[in-house]
């Protein structure tokens, strides 16, 4: 039934294919998504949140896509960005085959930051505004709940940790934000491929209005900890920051860790809103550790 279906709706982009094939991708925390094949072509259909979220993404693909930071959005017959059936949102994209190689270490962190640098720079050029789209993962709506819950098991947190979330919260209450340009909004590791002809950025379901230093804070924080030996951290870091720099501009390692701060602070409240107490403490730990790296890598005292 769900191929049936499935097939029903592709038919609004390929009326004329005699056979379509579904694979289902284990990927992406926006959207449900199916490695599509029709003869010797191939797309991947997606399931997404909104009608906003649609436009949204096909007007970074629109900008993005053609310097090959992006997959492509395909249109359907009807020159839509997005089939709307049954109150459920699809859109359909480009194919991008990983490739065998994968870089690593410097070499990772070099791409990644070229990357980044050129999505940032098209679109601060590009005068693109996208819609208002609330942050899933709001900091207010987190804090708020983890309040809550830490409440309710105050003994499954540390004084040290419970000390630093407050701590981290302070900051972020001083942090200055800049809603002003589009970004990710979610942009790791995660969310990149590597394909022969480079590196990609996929899934935009969290795009907004914001400030580029939150993608380049998810950027390096994931960046490290994809990376177990420790000893490569300060060349990685160099590495990203000299590459994004000859690629675009200066990045603030001040304001950078500041963000970065902010972006784990994010993560811990998500942490303690949705998963068991039991792991509270192990998940800070590692937090903290990278925290303390970073005042260290970026030269900056906490």
């Amino acid at each position: 039934m769900e191929h049936e279906h499935l097939e029903a709706i592709m038919r609004r982009w390929l009326p004329e294919a005699e056979s379509i094939e579904f694979q289902r991708i284990q990927k992406g925390t926006s959207s449900k998504a199916y490695h599509v094949t029709y003869g010797s072509v191939q797309g991947v259909l997606r399931e997404i949140a909104s009608v906003s979220q649609a436009e949204t993404e096909a007007a970074l693909a629109a900008v993005l896509a053609p310097k090959k930071l992006t997959p492509h959005i395909l249109m359907t017959v009807n020159q839509s960005v997005y089939v709307l059936d049954q109150n459920r949102v699809y859109n359909f994209q480009e194919y991008l085959k990983v490739d065998s190689f994968q870089p690593q270490g410097t070499e990772l962190a070099c791409q990644l930051a070229i990357t980044i640098a050129r999505m940032q720079k098209i679109l601060a050029q590009s005068n693109l505004t996208l819609p208002n789209r609330p942050d899933r993962f709001s900091a207010d709506l987190l804090w708020k709940s983890a309040k809550a819950q830490i409440a309710l098991f105050p003994a499954k947190i540390s004084a040290e940790h419970d000390a630093l979330i407050q701590h981290l919260v302070q900051k972020w209450e001083k942090l200055k934000m800049v809603n002003d340009q589009p970004i990710h909004g979610d942009l790791g590791l995660w969310n990149t491929l590597w394909t022969s002809s480079g590196m990609r950025i996929i899934d935009f379901g969290e795009a907004r209005m914001g400030d580029p230093y939150l993608d380049l804070a998810g950027a390096v924080s994931s960046l490290l900890q994809s990376e177990k030996n420790k000893a490569l951290h300060p060349a990685m870091i160099e590495t990203f920051l000299c590459s994004y720099t000859g690629e675009y501009q200066e990045i603030n390692r001040t304001k950078l860790h500041d963000w970065i701060q902010f972006w784990l602070l994010r993560g811990m409240l998500a942490i303690i809103t949705y998963q068991s107490p039991e792991i509270w403490n192990k998940q800070f730990a590692d937090s903290w550790a990278l925290i303390q790296e970073l005042n260290i890598l970026l030269s900056v005292s906490d």
